[in-house]
């Protein structure tokens, strides 16, 4: 995106924050949203950082707006599961990929028995 679009657009929104009443404001505009909006920025750009912005605005956010006495642990809890559930992901993809692979690898072998045959 051109970078003259990408400024007016900052410019068109931050403009029609002043039609946004101020108690909804506070849950528009505070740290913890910025917070997020970093992580996204380093995620887009492919840094691995981005994720510990984000983790860390979503649950200051969390904390402050949603559930105040969130115990600590719970976030360990998530992160175990959501790294547990790749992890299955991964030997399921790979478990995939080999079904098809084996399946390919004898029929090219056999074809290559039939050619050498046809040539004798």
């Amino acid at each position: 995106m051109n970078s003259k679009i990408f400024w007016g657009l900052v410019i068109v929104v931050l403009s029609l924050f002043k039609f946004i009443p101020e108690d909804i404001m506070k849950y528009i505009v505070n740290y913890q949203v910025v917070m997020v909006l970093v992580g996204v920025y380093f995620l887009v750009k492919k840094k691995k950082h981005g994720w510990i912005f984000l983790g860390i605005g979503v649950y200051l956010y969390i904390t402050h707006y949603v559930w105040e006495d969130l115990p600590l642990f719970i976030v360990p809890l998530i992160l175990g599961l959501a790294v547990m559930g790749l992890g299955i992901k991964e030997i399921v993809d790979k478990r995939q990929l080999t079904k098809f692979s084996n399946k390919n690898t004898k029929e090219r072998k056999e074809k290559v028995i039939e050619a050498e045959e046809e040539k004798k």
